[in-house]
């Protein structure tokens, strides 16, 4: 069943409604929005200060296609919102919303960290913490592996080599590392090519590139 928007899906054993269909600013690929009917989501359809969709705060996810269960049912065409960054066109102002605010409390205050832990490998093994690989033609060092606030599943932060990124390690003011602005990027395990076996090998520190 091809996806599209008001169409009513299962994620996670939740119903939800499509919401939203087309690339973020905070992953690659084609994401979908939900906006959840019956349980909890995680942010109000604003992630990283862009508003995909409009949904009630904790409330909306974003999920790959192959992460949904279809239903059948479609909304009514009331009842559907503009998609593919209309929100800007149609005035939305939202605020990000974080599923953790014990999390970001302590963010806030300065509680003894300055980044989120990472995991050391992936849970395939396939990828470590510290290993320098190649992303959509592009190099960085893993910076990050584990869950994050935005999308469900276990994660890749990358600190790229050179200014191709999205942010700079941290998301709806959540820390995951830290880099410069412009050079972080997350990424699914499976997107990524190892080009360094043995994250020894990598300086701890790498110079970005920034000639043009």
């Amino acid at each position: 069943v091809c996806l599209s928007i008001g169409l009513k899906v299962i994620w996670n054993g939740q119903q939800g409604i499509i919401r939203y269909i087309g690339e973020v600013n905070f992953a690659s690929g084609e994401w979908v929005g939900v906006e959840i009917l019956e349980g909890k989501g995680i942010h109000n359809g604003s992630v990283f200060g862009v508003p995909y969709f409009e949904c009630p705060p904790q409330m909306g996810v974003f999920a790959q296609a192959a992460q949904l269960r279809t239903s059948g049912a479609v909304v009514a065409a009331s009842e559907q919102q503009p998609s593919r960054h209309a929100a800007f066109a149609a005035g939305f102002e939202a605020t990000p919303q974080i599923a953790d605010p014990k999390l970001v409390e302590a963010v806030s205050s300065g509680e003894g960290f300055t980044t989120i832990p990472s995991r050391q490998t992936t849970g395939d093994g396939s990828i470590l913490f510290g290993q320098a690989v190649a992303w959509n033609s592009k190099r960085g060092i893993v910076r990050y592996i584990g869950e994050v606030q935005f999308a469900p599943g276990e994660w890749v932060g990358l600190e790229l080599t050179k200014a191709a990124g999205a942010h700079n390690g941290s998301i709806m003011g959540i820390p995951y590392f830290k880099c410069l602005p412009g050079y972080g990027v997350f990424v699914q395990p499976t997107w990524l090519h190892a080009e360094v076996k043995d994250p020894s090998r990598v300086p701890e520190e790498i110079v970005p590139d920034t000639r043009s």
